[in-house]
């Protein structure tokens, strides 16, 4: 008789255990499940086995090698497809011809006696001998009914309890005679439940079952592989560790070849370490396997847990029934909480806690003293809060999904007083219109009403929120430069984004489902505002300032699929222009990648060329950000673009005024404003520091660089609609092209390097910069800024990213470039120090 395994299933219901090894590999109490099925078929004789592979099979070929270390010939079969279950073992049973076989699984772990079912099998001079046995949950199985001499009637293939008739259930070990595998078709799928017996029964072929007692656990989830370790350390689960009986403090655990074990740590129950294992002191163990290479920190505590090969568990870290796998790391002070599986190379940050039943996927970062509450799969990192300025952005469907959008909306109208009303605005994507049902729904449920503006651009919800009584603005829109995520970003009652601590508010409300729930009759209502518009445009013009153009502007627009296109085109044309349209239908599929914007503006460029347009214009999809182009098509973005306006703004001739800018805007900037009575006011870069400073007295305009303009004479919020009515307006009274204009614009000598940087060490680089740095001209606005004679260099922490940014300027664009580059080399040398 020959033994064939299957060994070939994709392991989807156990992922992320799975993600990186396939099923009949997982570790059992430090063994593959393969190797146990394997070593059970060598105690009752068997010498040679089929091994059915399908998915992964060179993981599983070079685990097993050719069985040689477990006493045993291994014949290996790969399915070029899949054949179904009958059909691979027919398929298999090809390579070595036999009077009789013995089918198993690879992913099952039981100790069923083989010779036993065999003499069954031999008695009834059976065809098929079905092994089964008796469990309390027969739903997940096929059950099997059996008449009194244990020849099969009836199957029914995994059940729901109205269909249950019995506690008796197939546990897919099987002995067939050869020429039952003659009745498997092999150029189709063909299973042995669904197909095969019922085909054999059916034709009165002696089907026979053997009812047998002994462990038997099929590895099918998370949670049986975690019951499987519970059946080991109860003893129902009789299986021998590797290596050897030892004692710390009187108490035995097993352990393979050479480990430490700290003198003052406490082992109870059933404790097995692997190879190089290190436990620290004052650690506790019960009832826990720890593969090899596994270190746990001075006071941690591990019960009723399975921790894999090469993971590290800091100091203090809690473990209660989960499982870690291989090569994960965590800080000080993590919890992780019953039935939690944290999949290989994941790294848990200081005092994070892994909620009850959660399933972190490989190779995530959790940030330090983040509370990780629901499964985290696609996405590579576990915020510690869930806003970044003022947005909680995520994956839609996955992360961003109706129930999460449904309890944001409740969290948020809880921390507002009943009865009062919010806006709501999107763009044209499916996804943002969903979340925003959701959460309408559930700011309803507090109480708080909407006026739902519908597909509108940010800027228009910005000022629609200035002083016209409604407490707080929600915008739903398509991340950019990624695909598939969703952004849902909150304005406060001035449009303004709202603080870091409203935010954490709403986080905590959030987290904690302490929503306000009000009585039927004082559910919020939903309005619209159709006048919305007519507002913003009357206030635009009035502020651009009364009168035609000085002459007929001709410009292209690119709208980008960006919601602009319910308001712009009617203040061009009220401004007179001629305009050439393009991308403006709002219904797109995909959010711009990096590699779209630069072809976009090449076209842009040609078009504009091509008609001898005035001016090109680039709108980015929020609404908030332009790129312009002159009327030689040459591009302006970013700190150029800022110094075009700015000789826009110096030609005007202005009576003076401020400008806001950042810390590392050029100085060539400051000259350019100061001699033309314009002062300077350097501030941070982050949208609400700049928002901020533009309420000032006397402010023109203010920008980050990053084509954002704030023009506190419409509003003190970021405006690309605006910035285009501004330029029109200023290039159309100077009546230069602004090809001519921009050769007397500032130059922008500068360089900008980023450079990622753990978040951890953000500050020790920092001081250690200004610690190299003293004794030189030093500022502190934003990050550190050195002063030399011939430029600066400033260095500052992304607010929101693991990076940090170099920016610098020379008198060459050259000088800064290598300025900047030699800089950056230091600090990446601070960053690979430990």
């Amino acid at each position: 008789m020959i033994p064939i395994i299957m060994a070939g299933g994709f392991g989807t219901r156990i992922r992320p255990l799975s993600a990186n090894i396939p099923k009949p590999l997982l570790p059992v109490v430090n063994r593959p499940i393969l190797e146990l099925v394997l070593e059970n078929l060598r105690q009752h004789g068997m010498r040679e086995a089929i091994l059915l592979t399908y998915h992964e099979p060179a993981k599983i070929r070079q685990a097993l090698g050719d069985g040689s270390r477990f006493g045993m010939k291994l014949t290996f079969y790969q399915a070029e497809q899949d054949y179904g279950t009958a059909g691979a073992v027919a398929h298999g049973a090809q390579l070595v011809p036999s009077d009789r076989y013995l089918v198993l699984s690879g992913d099952v772990v039981c100790d069923f006696d083989l010779s036993a079912i065999l003499r069954f099998h031999e008695a009834k001079k059976a065809k098929v001998t079905i092994t089964l046995t008796r469990v309390a949950n027969p739903l997940q199985f096929g059950i099997v009914i059996v008449d009194g001499d244990f020849r099969i009637r009836r199957f029914l293939e995994k059940p729901t309890w109205g269909e249950v008739f019995s506690d008796t259930v197939n546990t897919g070990v099987y002995v067939l005679q050869a020429e039952v595998l003659k009745e498997v078709p092999l150029d189709e799928p063909y299973d042995f439940s669904r197909d095969l017996f019922p085909r054999l029964l059916q034709a009165n072929v002696p089907l026979y079952g053997c009812v047998v007692q002994g462990y038997w656990r099929d590895i099918g989830d998370p949670e049986s592989y975690l019951e499987v370790h519970q059946d080991f350390f109860a003893g129902t689960l009789r299986l021998i560790p590797a290596g050897t009986l030892r004692q710390v403090g009187g108490r035995p655990y097993w352990a393979e070849g050479s480990v430490e074990v700290a003198s003052s740590a406490e082992v109870r129950g059933t404790v097995v370490l692997g190879e190089g294992c290190r436990v620290g002191e004052g650690a506790r163990l019960e009832d826990v396997v720890l593969g090899p290479q596994v270190e746990v920190g001075e006071g941690a505590e591990v019960r009723r847990s399975v921790v894999w090969t090469g993971s590290r568990l800091g100091a203090g870290t809690r473990l209660e029934r989960a499982v870690v796998g291989a090569g994960v790391q965590t800080g000080e002070h993590v919890v992780i909480e019953q039935g939690a599986i944290v999949a290989d190379a994941t790294v848990l940050g200081r005092g994070v806690r892994v909620k009850e039943g959660v399933k972190i996927w490989p190779s995530k970062v959790v940030e330090d003293h983040a509370v990780v509450h629901s499964n985290l799969v696609y996405a590579e990192r576990w915020r510690t809060s869930a806003f970044e300025e003022g947005a909680v952005t995520g994956l839609t469907n996955l992360e961003l999904t109706p129930e999460v959008a449904a309890r944001l909306g409740a969290a948020y109208g809880t921390l507002l007083a009943p009865g009062s009303t919010i806006l709501t605005a999107r763009d044209g994507h499916p996804a943002s219109r969903m979340l925003r049902r959701a959460f309408v729904g559930g700011v309803g449920s507090t109480g708080v009403h909407v006026v739902d503006l519908g597909l509108m651009p940010v800027p228009v919800l910005r000022y629609k929120l200035k002083g016209f009584g409604e407490k707080g603005g929600v915008s739903f829109q398509q991340v950019q430069l990624v695909r598939g995520m969703t952004s849902i970003r909150f304005f406060d009652e001035h449009g303004v984004d709202i603080s870091t601590a409203f935010a954490k508010s709403v986080e905590r409300v959030f987290l904690r489902e302490e929503f306000r729930r009000v009585r039927h009759q004082e559910i919020g209502l939903i309005f619209e505002q159709p006048r919305v518009l007519d507002l913003y445009a009357e206030a635009y013009l009035k502020a651009l300032g009364e009168g035609p153009l000085s002459q007929r502007y001709r410009l292209v627009v690119d709208y980008a699929h960006s919601a602009a296109v319910v308001i712009l085109p009617r203040l061009l044309a009220e401004l007179g222009c001629d305009v050439v349209t393009l991308n403006a239908h709002t219904e797109r599929e995909e959010a711009l990648l990096p590699a779209d914007i630069p072809k976009a503006l090449e076209r842009l460029a040609a078009i504009v060329k091509a008609l001898e347009a005035h001016m090109g214009v680039f709108l980015y999809p929020d609404g908030e950000k332009l790129v312009v182009l002159d009327d030689q098509g040459r591009i302006w973005q970013g700190m150029e673009l800022v110094s075009l306006f700015i000789a826009l703004l110096v030609a005007q001739r202005p009576a003076g005024g401020e400008v806001v800018l950042p810390a590392f805007a050029p100085s060539t900037f400051a000259r350019t404003l100061e001699a033309a009575n314009i002062r300077v006011r350097e501030t941070l870069s982050a949208p609400r520091a700049l928002i901020e400073a533009s309420r000032q007295k006397g402010v023109i305009f203010a920008s980050a660089g990053d084509g954002d303009f704030i023009f506190p004479v419409l509003h003190c919020a970021p405006d690309a609609l605006f910035a285009v009515g501004s330029f029109i307006k200023a290039a159309s009274e100077v009546g230069e092209p602004l090809s001519e204009l921009a050769k007397r614009a500032p130059k922008t000598n500068v360089a900008h390097w980023s450079i990622p940087c753990p978040v951890e060490k953000k500050g020790r680089i920092m001081r250690q910069v200004v610690d190299r740095c003293a004794g030189l001209d030093m500022s502190f606005l934003e990050g550190v800024k050195v002063t030399r004679d011939e430029g600066w260099v400033l260095l500052r922490p992304d607010r929101l990213r693991p990076a940090l940014h170099v920016h610098a300027e020379g008198p060459t664009q050259q000088a800064a470039h290598q300025m900047a580059a030699a800089f950056a080399a230091q600090v990446e040398e601070l960053v690979r120090q430990d």
